[in-house]
């Protein structure tokens, strides 16, 4: 199942990838519609937004309920399909996974929705696509500056979204899926890439402006991984801290990021290449993933599909889905991918 919220303004008559238009200026709409999304053999996507009439604001209160009341009672009855509105679940005994997907820079919603489908089919995970303005147009360096922009107006209204995503959904999910045997069989990550990592900056340093009543920590989500995160190293300190995940935070870097470097050129050095002033003992429960010396990594900016190494593949699926109670994302592959408890970082060795 693939779920849009998305913060973008409609297209008037649009359907498909066009219900939503592109970037055309970086406050977006003031509204963040839900949609379900289906693959479609003529147009290549459906979307259907949710409810139609009235639509809801998932940036404001009063959002409707039925469809993530109906979607949970699916999961309490063991629902797993491959159709296209089906619910995945990996195995009989596995929790249901879903991940809360950002994409990064000049991702339109086509792109976006190839890669949720991508995650849906490689973890067999339900996916929620968070379709931000991150695609405007115009010449280099003003197109990425208006992203940034976009990023900043685009975090206040995602901070709302998670907040009700959390009352609708998350937790009453986990409260009726909650096995006194197999445990919990819900589980959500967050998944942010690229410049979409900016609008968590934003959201969790906007935090100290806010009452504590409206705050966003992102304690809602088993793991958050901060995917080749394209915001500024040296200001690590002043958020990943504050960053709190029911299990583990990750941040991945890759030196030759062919992205980030180009980002380098006209920014301060990027996270997704180099953690420079991460503390961990300011951050126990964040992790970093050096990807640089893995196998075929040559100058890649996106891990999570379609990456020819078995290793890494493994290590994503545990960033992903969580481990065994007691055991780090390494396990079994200590001699390939060693731990540096002192940094904590998990470093790939040469090939």
């Amino acid at each position: 199942m693939i779920l849009i919220l998305s913060d973008r303004e409609i297209t008037p008559n649009g359907s498909g990838v066009n219900t939503f238009e592109p970037c055309i200026r970086p406050q977006g709409s003031s509204q963040v519609l839900l949609a379900m999304a289906t693959p479609d053999a003529v147009k290549g996507w459906g979307v259907r937004i949710i409810p139609s009439n009235p639509v809801q604001n998932w940036s404001e209160s009063n959002i409707c309920t039925n469809q993530f009341e109906t979607m949970i009672k699916r999961m309490v009855a063991n629902e797993s399909g491959f159709g296209t509105d089906s619910i995945r679940r990996r195995t009989a005994i596995r929790p249901y996974a879903w991940i809360f997907f950002i994409p990064g820079y000049t991702s339109n919603l086509r792109d976006s929705l190839g890669k949720a489908r991508e995650l849906e089919e490689s973890y067999n995970a339900n996916v929620i696509l968070y379709s931000w303005p991150a695609d405007p147009t115009g010449s280099e360096p003003n197109r990425y500056h208006t992203a940034e922009q976009a990023s900043h107006f685009s975090a206040a209204k995602l901070r709302n979204t998670l907040k009700h995503l959390n009352t609708v959904f998350v937790s009453p999910a986990r409260d009726a899926l909650d096995h006194e045997i197999l445990g919990n069989q819900f589980r959500i990550c967050l998944l942010a890439h690229s410049l979409g990592n900016r609008l968590l900056e934003t959201l969790i340093s906007q935090n100290d402006d806010l009452p504590e009543t409206e705050r966003e920590d992102l304690s809602m989500f088993d793991s958050i991984i901060l995917h080749q995160a394209d915001v500024d190293a040296s200001r690590t300190g002043t958020w990943i801290p504050k960053v709190k995940a029911r299990e583990k935070v990750y941040i991945t870097t890759h030196l030759h990021d062919r992205t980030l470097v180009i980002s380098d050129w006209i920014n301060a050095t990027r996270l997704g290449t180099d953690i420079l002033n991460f503390d961990p003992m300011s951050a126990p429960k964040t992790d970093v993933v050096d990807l640089t010396h893995a196998e075929n990594s040559g100058n890649e900016h996106w891990f999570f599909t379609g990456f020819s190494n078995l290793i890494v593949k493994l290590i994503c699926e545990r960033m992903v889905y969580g481990t065994n109670p007691g055991e780090q994302i390494n396990s079994t592959l200590e001699t390939k991918v060693p731990f540096n408890k002192k940094r904590h970082v998990y470093e790939f060795t040469s090939a």
